[in-house]
């Protein structure tokens, strides 16, 4: 891509028609062990890890460092392609191949995307863990 880095979802045609959740890869983390806090622990685990890495990107862009933001989007892409945040894998994949002009350019708009699909990622998984634990037989 050449010119104005991506904004929104509107602006990588891909990016936006890919589902935020591929609940396919969720139903197959549960499948791994039986342990009904398993789910919720690595849901909260990319929280918290996403989070982190947010900062991490925030600080990369105050400092100009291109290295750093790229090593922050390729660590969201995987953690993220891991537990089926598709959307936001898909995203970071396609900033990270933005050019580092482009990248130090748009890095405050990179921040605030990033925030809002974390927070998009976060709310249909912490849902899913709800609704998930809602249909639990009550014993």
């Amino acid at each position: 891509m050449s010119g104005a880095l991506p904004s929104g979802d509107a602006d990588v045609p891909f990016v936006a028609a890919v589902d935020a959740i591929d609940f396919t890869t969720i139903k197959s983390l549960e499948q791994l062990t039986p342990e009904a806090s398993f789910l919720e622990r690595l849901v909260a685990g990319y929280v918290r890890d996403t989070e982190e890495q947010l900062r991490i990107l925030d600080r990369a862009v105050d400092s100009g460092d291109v290295p750093g933001l790229r090593d922050a989007l390729h660590a969201v892409s995987g953690s993220s392609g891991n537990i089926g945040a598709v959307r936001m894998m898909h995203w970071c994949l396609a900033m990270r191949a933005q050019s580092d002009a482009e990248l130090l350019v748009e890095g405050r708009s990179l921040v605030e995307r990033l925030a809002t699909l974390i927070a998009e990622s976060r709310a249909l998984l912490e849902r899913y863990l709800g609704d998930r634990h809602r249909a639990l037989p009550k014993l």
